[in-house]
């Protein structure tokens, strides 16, 4: 038996251990908690320069590991774009040690799927940051009762002795059934936090109130895989309540921030990752710009300055990180013959204001067409011209003046094969 099996063996210490420490770096003060960012920042890099892939990185740029120090130098430091990470994961892929890993794989929303390798101590952290965000939402899953759209990690599993005694109770729904046994189960089990895909909630937020099925509206609930965009989160919120906990990050490093219910903000986990922005001018610890995620946990295989690829306000709010205006995209964008470009933040400002409309999705045809797929609020009291024509005023500012815009009504928009919705399809090679 090798470290790694006993590690595996340990694993469910591991988390709880995890998730105690972020409780108590949770109530450290904004000075405590920069400070033990800093000492683990300092920790990462020295680790990260004894890896080949960072070391040839350090040596290039001529970057000493001891001067990286604070979350400002890593600044120094490349960034690491998801297609350097992808090759660097094929190529640990063919070593004999991560036979003892686990495996996650992310959507592929951006082009090819990328496998990430987690060290078991490493898979737990990961594994309790999600949990975590349920926990500062307001959400107790010790106690509480959770429905889920999968089982997810077989550890936890249902109706074992533990959660007969009212512990960590969960019971799990497919979306592979009909939409009416899905309501009912949300019905029957009277959950106290409901979680699954943002796309499939919105279809059963959608089917619940097309036919006006009363459905068990949840103390808390998450809709994950991808940023809620306003008209989205309109929907969900008319079905389920308010009590949306809204979390951020990526399956490279886990979910790192979480909007809690009420707020219009997602609060950084300090003591897991140093958040920057990188813009035209460099890399800030403040502003709008590409995020860039420093996991402050994964030392086998480091990620430093990683491009998640969203568009992203990152302030201080109380001496701490928070993110706002999650804008979507950096490389989701629409070029008009014209040289005008209209990006996922011109039409997320508007789509965030959008009214008798549940779902919205584009698709660039060719330089001179813009097909809009819509699904129409059953309860809206516009007639589809009129919604047509209020449609083409709000978005036409934001496009080219000769684009011909065309419309899809349509009972859903499906999601990708990934499971997710992308917002904006382009068709044209730019």
């Amino acid at each position: 038996m090798n470290q790694y099996d006993i590690q595996w063996k340990l694993f469910n210490f591991y988390c709880l251990g995890y998730i105690l420490s972020m409780m108590r770096n949770e109530k450290k003060n904004a000075e405590q908690l920069r400070r033990l960012q800093n000492r683990r920042i300092q920790k990462l890099a020295l680790r990260a320069y004894e890896v080949p892939f960072w070391k040839k990185r350090f040596d290039e740029g001529g970057v000493d590991p001891k001067s990286i120090r604070t979350r400002e130098d890593l600044a120094k430091l490349p960034t690491l774009t998801k297609e350097e990470y992808r090759a660097w994961m094929n190529e640990e892929l063919e070593t004999p040690i991560v036979k003892n890993f686990k495996f996650t794989h992310t959507s592929g929303s951006t082009g090819i799927p990328t496998t990430n390798i987690y060290p078991p101590k490493e898979y737990a952290q990961h594994y309790m940051m999600d949990m975590f965000c349920w926990m500062q939402g307001g959400y107790n899953p010790f106690f509480g009762k959770a429905l889920t759209c999968s089982p997810g990690d077989a550890s936890v599993g249902m109706g074992t002795f533990i959660q007969r005694l009212g512990i960590l109770r969960r019971e799990c729904f497919s979306m592979e059934w009909d939409k009416k046994d899905i309501v009912a189960k949300i019905n029957s089990y009277q959950p106290d936090f409901l979680l699954g895909y943002s796309a499939e909630l919105a279809f059963i937020a959608q089917y619940a109130l097309e036919n006006d099925i009363p459905v068990h509206k949840p103390e808390y609930y998450c809709a994950g895989g991808e940023h809620v965009m306003g008209e989205t989160e309109r929907v969900l919120k008319q079905a389920f309540g308010d009590g949306m906990i809204n979390y951020y990050g990526c399956t490279e490093m886990a979910d790192f921030a979480v909007r809690k219910p009420g707020e219009d903000y997602y609060h950084v986990f300090e003591d897991c990752v140093a958040v920057s922005v990188m813009t035209d001018r460099g890399i800030h610890s403040e502003g709008t710009g590409t995020v860039l995620a420093t996991p402050l946990f994964r030392m086998q295989y480091p990620l430093i300055n990683y491009e998640i690829g969203d568009i992203v306000t990152l302030k201080q709010m109380d001496g701490r990180d928070v993110l706002t205006e999650m804008c979507g995209r950096k490389q989701d964008m629409f070029v008009w013959r014209s040289g005008k470009k209209t990006t996922h933040k011109d039409i997320w400002l508007i789509s965030r204001t959008l009214e008798d409309v549940y779902q919205i999705r584009f698709i660039q045809d060719s330089y001179d067409k813009l097909v809009l797929q819509v699904v129409q609020d059953p309860k809206s009291k516009k007639d589809r011209a009129a919604l047509e024509d209020y449609l083409r005023k709000k978005y036409e500012p934001v496009i080219d003046e000769d684009v011909q815009i065309t419309f899809e009504w349509l009972q859903v928009i499906p999601p990708d094969p990934n499971g997710k919705i992308r917002n904006m399809i382009s068709k044209v090679s730019n």
